[in-house]
């Protein structure tokens, strides 16, 4: 069986699960971030957004106190909220157009986030701060890497880690580039990724339609998932699934 929220009066644009596992938020075109219990399906209260051109991303702090926005403006601004009252607590120039981003972070300890977009990895610090500005740094590429477009990001420990549209990972640490990996096929991004706290690993899924595994090193574990194959003998590739 299926239950639905059906607070929001326009189209919905971003999501993000609280910490908790009961709260949720969403985002829409109006920039209203709506926070309501999945368990009841019941609003529990919505934050105005700041820059009203809509809400591309939202990502929780690790501690759920604070939800981090970022806007469909000319500057994909990002607004920090205390999740709780809704008070604006700070915000920053994000990517400007007609650069995107595809991708935000929190960082476990809670004092940093970082957004990836076209041609540029940003990092905001001290952002447990109560200061209306959040300090920015665009992460330091050097001779290691190269620009290009940055899919998605995640936290793996202390350092981001950076899915790219040539197929590699990027790793940062202190805002620099320390190591790159040829994870998936040349020239097929990674488009998306998860980190397991708990195993210690990062899973990532790429164009090339395979699902790995890395370890803290960046070291690829076990055997990647094709979700290309045809799992029913269908002819067909079923994207990971089995026709019912």
């Amino acid at each position: 069986q299926q239950r639905f929220y059906q607070g929001h009066p326009a189209e919905i644009t971003a999501i993000a699960l609280h910490p908790s596992g009961i709260l949720v938020a969403t985002g829409d075109t109006k920039s209203n971030i709506h926070l309501w219990n999945a368990q009841s399906m019941s609003c529990v209260s919505i934050i105005k957004g700041l820059v009203k051109d809509g809400i591309q991303h939202l990502i929780f702090s690790p501690s759920g106190s604070r939800i981090a926005a970022i806007h469909f403006d000319a500057d994909s601004t990002v607004t920090l909220y205390n999740s709780s009252s809704g008070e604006i607590i700070a915000s920053a120039r994000g990517i400007p157009v007609p650069m995107n981003v595809f991708g935000a972070a929190y960082s476990p300890n809670g004092d940093e986030i970082v957004i990836v977009g076209t041609k540029q990895v940003k990092f905001f610090s001290k952002v447990l701060n109560t200061k209306r500005s959040l300090e920015s740094k665009v992460g330091r590429i050097g001779r290691m890497g190269k620009k290009q477009t940055y899919f998605c990001v995640q936290y793996m420990e202390n350092d981001a880690v950076v899915g790219c549209a040539d197929g590699s990972l990027y790793r940062f640490s202190n805002q620099a580039l320390i190591q790159v990996i040829q994870a998936h096929a040349i020239n097929e991004p990674v488009l998306c990724m998860y980190y397991s706290a708990r195993d210690g690993l990062l899973i990532t899924g790429g164009k090339d339609s395979l699902v790995k595994s890395w370890d803290s090193t960046l070291a690829e574990v076990g055997t990647s998932l094709d979700m290309s194959e045809d799992l029913d003998g269908d002819g067909k590739a079923d994207c990971g699934s089995l026709d019912s």
